[in-house]
């Protein structure tokens, strides 16, 4: 038997990958200085591993803790000050997806998995996509507390999953300066994926090792339901409350920025530039991209959350 997996990442999660390209390093942000909005002061940003309970195999360790939301029942493993990796080897080259940056500043169809449209720090605000190498190979008191936990990815494809969208359209974004200058549009990733299709076994093995502290590493394994043989989960860097689905959606507004859209800032706190606290630019929703064909469906509720980002490429990735 073989399964196939499907990881996904949402929220502060910063990919870097390797200068070589075998390799990528995920870094998910949510140290005690994030997350500052307008004013608002803090929003703590939670990282763990979701999924559904159904999928958590016989014999693995109990999840942290778990919740039900539309009547399915979740379990969740908190990875704060932990490196996860994935143990199970499905033997694929570790793939990007045409990363980069987007060609046109809206999707056009054939284009939505592509990668461009993770947040491209250095385009964002050049000089500040290169990571403070720290973040990557550092432990203990030397990873900044900017960095709640890291993910090692070695196989598979990634690919965006699904952009950042409200009523089933796909949402422009514009990013501006504390000074209220304007500056680099595109749609955004709100979900990144990783898909291994053929992982030899019956189950997904996880390891959760500290970074910070001393302690054992944990060991989590994932298996398909009955009658199925895919697995998938989540990696969520947001607030918790947002997590367990306790907030009411909380539109975009055309032209401003929302508190959750500030916290876009706290990606510049592991720049190996960081022009300093509430000074990096934030995404602001200025438009609807146009619909495709293909998107014609009902509107949906939803609150586009802290999309991911992408650093440049690193030697300690």
């Amino acid at each position: 038997m073989s399964v196939k997996f499907r990881l996904g990442f949402t929220g502060l999660c910063a990919f870097v990958p390797h200068s070589s390209g075998a390799r990528a390093r995920v870094l998910l942000l949510g140290g005690n200085d994030c997350c500052h909005g307008n004013g608002q002061g803090v929003e703590k940003h939670v990282p763990a591993l979701l999924f559904e309970k159904r999928f958590l195999a016989p014999g693995s360790r109990q999840p942290d803790m778990t919740f039900y939301y539309d009547t399915v029942e979740w379990g969740l493993f908190l990875l704060h000050d932990q490196d996860l990796e994935i143990l199970s080897n499905g033997g694929e080259p570790f793939r990007l997806e045409s990363p980069g940056i987007p060609p046109n500043v809206c999707p056009r169809g054939t284009d939505r998995d592509h990668l461009s449209w993770v947040a491209p720090i250095e385009t964002i605000r050049p000089g500040a996509g290169r990571v403070a190498p720290e973040c990557l190979s550092g432990a203990g008191r030397h990873v900044p507390s900017a960095v709640a936990a890291r993910v090692q990815l070695d196989q598979g494809t990634l690919r965006t999953a699904l952009l950042s969208n409200q009523n089933s359209q796909v949402i422009q974004w514009q990013f501006v300066s504390t000074d209220g200058e304007f500056g680099h549009q595109q749609a955004l990733a709100e979900i990144v994926e990783l898909t291994l299709d053929d992982v030899p076994g019956e189950q997904i093995d996880f390891a959760m090792k500290p970074f910070r502290g001393f302690g054992p590493s944990k060991r989590v394994s994932l298996a398909p339901a009955a009658g199925s043989r895919e697995v998938t989960a989540m990696i969520k860097c947001i607030p918790l409350a947002d997590m367990l689905g306790l907030r009411p959606v909380e539109p975009v507004r055309l032209g401003d920025c929302r508190f959750r859209d500030h916290h876009f800032e706290h990606y510049f706190r592991i720049s190996a530039d960081d022009p300093g606290i509430g000074l990096g630019p934030v995404p602001e929703a200025v438009a609807a991209c146009p619909s495709l064909p293909s998107e014609a469906g009902p509107p949906t509720e939803h609150s586009p959350l802290c999309p991911p980002s992408w650093f440049g490429a690193s030697e300690a990735a």
